[in-house]
């Protein structure tokens, strides 16, 4: 089986005027026969970002309950 792991980066609405309008949209694709090892590698960044910014998951998990 295959599987595809998809992700946009960017606005759609490509209203320059705005100020934090992107400049830019980025689609990136990623096909693979064995998704274990990109599931590994997500679950590590994860952990890793979760670690560093603490208190972003703190705040997180109390808007969840």
């Amino acid at each position: 089986m295959a599987y595809v792991f998809l992700d946009e980066s960017g606005d759609l609405g490509f209203n320059f005027k705005k100020k934090k309008t992107s400049k830019f949209f980025v689609v990136t694709c990623l096909f693979t026969e064995n998704k274990r090892p990109i599931e590994k590698i997500v679950r590590k960044t994860h952990s890793e970002l979760k670690k560093k910014y603490k208190t972003i998951a703190i705040i997180i998990k109390s808007k969840i309950k």
